[in-house]
């Protein structure tokens, strides 16, 4: 599953009820997570690196280290799901410091550690939800279109959103004179590729998620897995 949304937008704090015990952050941002977070924690080994097998959150803006992360949690038996924030810092990172400014193979290898990335989370056995920035452009034909925001033309024509069968806007709506932090799961226009879920009743077509859910990951799953 990818979640866009602005800064500010709700994507981190919507982890805040996911349980530790069967959950793995991997904090690409390295910014201190906006809620109580005791159960999560880094576990270092004898020689001081991060023990994969015992710790259920990593910080890291390495694309080779986010990759051997999902491998080892992979193969857990107690974590079922794997939040990435974001996969757009992730990739700024490495396109200022390992691709900016060199010939064409430092974009290559930008292009590939994506690569790599999208298609190990697409083969995985867990819940994992991408978090990614939003940013509003206009494609080759000179329609304006929602997509994530990124560096290099080579990830903009992998075309980030198609590889998940789940995308949905983190937004901050107004209601009853109130803000709520939610995510919207119906696009307003075709400039926006959000795509949940459906089920049918017959003939009909049924949604699975509300219009606006509430900004928390933990019920969203609980419904998700219920479909």
């Amino acid at each position: 599953m990818l979640i866009l949304g602005r800064s500010g937008a709700g994507k981190s704090v919507s982890m805040r009820n996911l349980d530790p015990k069967t959950t793995g952050i991997i904090n690409c941002d390295r910014q201190e997570l906006m809620f109580p977070h005791n159960g999560f924690k880094t576990v270092l080994n004898d020689a001081g690196k991060p023990d994969l097998t015992q710790s259920n959150y990593i910080e890291t803006s390495k694309p080779s280290s986010v990759l051997a992360v999902l491998k080892a949690w992979n193969n857990s038996p107690t974590i079922k799901t794997i939040v990435i924030d974001t996969l757009t810092h992730l990739i700024t990172s490495y396109y200022i410091t390992d691709a900016l400014g060199k010939e064409f193979g430092g974009y290559k290898e930008l292009g590939t550690s994506f690569w790599n990335i999208i298609n190990t989370v697409r083969t995985m056995n867990k819940n994992v939800i991408v978090f990614g920035h939003l940013k509003t452009e206009f494609n080759d034909d000179g329609v304006k279109e929602v997509t994530m925001k990124s560096h290099g033309n080579m990830i903009k024509e992998f075309e980030a959103e198609s590889y998940f069968n789940i995308l949905l806007l983190a937004e901050v709506i107004k209601k009853e004179d109130k803000l709520e932090y939610v995510f919207r799961t119906e696009p307003k226009s075709f400039a926006e590729k959000i795509k949940a879920p459906v089920t049918f009743v017959g003939d009909t077509v049924a949604r699975v998620l509300d219009k606006h859910e509430p900004n928390d990951l933990a019920k969203l799953l609980v419904k998700l897995d219920k479909f």
